[in-house]
């Protein structure tokens, strides 16, 4: 059962996979792949009783084909990032009902710059932690996909077996889509064996409308009267 946004949504059927500014941007320009190659999508997202959830809308529909998918960003930036995906050909999730099971799922992941930071195979951004476990929900309505998951999630590590931590606890920042590239030891494609898996952002949301709870702001105590002589 998912609950986003006061709609209830049954899941019969398991549907599985795969400054924050300054983050976002480095998300999307740092990709190569243009906006405009993918379908234009709108979302929207709300955090609330510490729970993330999100409706994307795509122009073109959502296929459970290729491999990309649809991620919030929020001020924990590159360090803890929820998305929804779809692949095939690769088993990283107890989601997953075998390695060709390209339905959607979510995961917990981290990113960070492969040339800098990381492998240096990818050309831009690839992924460094991703949750084993699936955080949350995903069901998918034609033109539309509805997904959340928790603020604060625990999970093995999908690559490593290690145990690993997310916490994105907001706001939210943007609503981003992204294609998803495994490489081998050259830097080629390849899902058996996969040495990094790189990602490219290829669009933002447009609008994205944030429906969260604005955290009250504490009013200042007043200031006391000074003393008389």
């Amino acid at each position: 059962m998912l609950n986003f946004l006061g709609m209830t949504m049954n899941t019969n059927k398991k549907l599985s996979f795969g400054g924050f500014l300054i983050a976002a941007a480095v998300i999307v320009v740092a990709s190569p792949v243009l906006a405009d190659e993918f379908s234009k999508f709108s979302s929207i997202v709300q955090i609330k009783d510490n729970n993330i959830g999100a409706m994307v809308n795509s122009d073109d529909g959502i296929e459970e084909s290729g491999a990309y998918g649809y991620a919030v960003v929020t001020d924990a930036a590159l360090d803890s990032i929820l998305i929804t995906a779809t692949h095939g050909g690769v088993l990283d999730s107890a989601a997953q009902t075998d390695a060709s099971d390209a339905s959607f799922h979510n995961h917990y992941v981290s990113v960070q710059d492969s040339q800098v930071d990381g492998s240096g195979l990818c050309p831009t951004l690839e992924i460094k932690d991703i949750s084993w476990d699936e955080p949350g929900d995903v069901t998918i309505l034609d033109d539309a996909a509805v997904f959340d998951g928790p603020a604060e999630f625990s999970s093995t590590h999908s690559l490593t077996g290690d145990d690993v931590t997310f916490s994105n606890l907001g706001p939210v920042g943007s609503v981003v889509s992204f294609s998803i590239t495994p490489v081998d030891v050259n830097g080629n494609f390849s899902v058996d064996p996969i040495a990094a898996v790189c990602i490219d952002a290829v669009g933002v949301a447009d609008p994205m409308i944030d429906k969260s709870t604005p955290t009250p702001t504490p009013t200042p105590a007043p200031a006391s009267a000074p003393a008389q002589p």
